[in-house]
């Protein structure tokens, strides 16, 4: 079948997603930097692992409060942090954002969702795609994921010197995973 589930939805959303809803649909499932459940400790300590203690607590006081204020200033001090080698100004310059949106949605399903006891209904060979140095989606998660996934399904993958979405600093290497995963029989 060619059918192929690219990700649990956007940022985690709590509907249950097709592949636990209807875990004999996908024939494959890639999910890359994400995460069953948004904790805040992992990400704190993978931001102050990476930037600082400076970093830790804007995150922190982002987290505890999203404000347009908080968000602005985690956006400006935190963002750079998600990768280890820039990204592209241009990029940047085009993204639309919504910072409203984002508000609510972390503030509310956000703080909600957590698939981790669902996991297990996933019934089709999945990648798991995980950045070592990736502050946003860190390790612990990868391994929540890779944890909650049939070992015979499971086919975990790290990119230890990564950030969030491995493909902006390796993307030969990214690709290569990922065609050879979509390909492989």
């Amino acid at each position: 079948s060619s059918r192929l589930c690219s990700a649990i939805p956007p940022a985690g959303s709590s509907r249950n997603p097709t592949p636990i809803r209807h875990p004999d649909h996908p024939a494959k499932l890639i999910l890359y930097s994400t995460s069953p459940v948004l904790l805040d400790e992992p990400v704190l300590d993978a931001f102050e692992a990476i930037g600082g203690v400076e970093a830790r607590e804007l995150a922190e006081r982002c987290f505890a409060c999203r404000t347009e204020e908080t968000t602005a200033e985690f956006r400006r001090v935190c963002f750079p942090l998600y990768n280890q080698v820039p990204v592209d100004p241009v990029w940047m310059e085009r993204s639309v954002t919504n910072t409203a949106f984002q508000i609510h949605f972390f503030e509310g399903e956000g703080k909600k969702f957590d698939y981790r006891p669902l996991l297990h209904r996933i019934e089709c060979p999945t990648l798991v795609v995980g950045g070592g140095k990736d502050p946003r989606c860190p390790p612990a998660f990868t391994r929540m994921l890779a944890e909650g996934i049939r070992a015979d399904l499971l086919h975990l993958v790290m990119f230890d010197t990564c950030g969030h979405g491995p493909h902006t600093e390796d993307p030969d290497r990214a690709m290569a995973v990922l065609r050879d995963f979509i390909v492989e029989g």
